[in-house]
């Protein structure tokens, strides 16, 4: 059966998770968990605006846990935002990037 390595980064509200995993058919073996707190969302449901700081921050964090995945030689990375439907946040629905 065909396995390859697979990366994810989730961006949320407050923090970036990192998921480095080998994919097997429907086998999942995680071989690299990771998380940092950015807290992307502070301040939003007063300003209705993500703060320039928590996005550079966060960005930071994104740049960091990509070139961790890329250690691995995964077969894809994906980065996945779901913001809080209920701010109309600038990012849009959802963002889904393959680098």
């Amino acid at each position: 059966m065909k396995h390859e390595i697979r990366a994810v980064i989730d961006v949320g509200t407050t923090s970036v998770k990192l998921l480095v995993a080998e994919v097997t058919g429907r086998a999942v073996t995680p071989l690299l968990s990771a998380a940092e707190v950015t807290r992307l969302g502070q301040g939003l449901s007063q300003t209705g605006v993500l703060s320039s700081d928590a996005l550079v921050h966060t960005s930071l964090v994104v740049a960091e846990f990509k070139r961790t995945a890329a250690r691995f030689r995964p077969h894809w990375i994906r980065v996945l935002g779901l913001p809080r439907r209920n701010h109309g946040s600038p990012i849009g629905e959802r963002t889904s990037d393959r680098f």
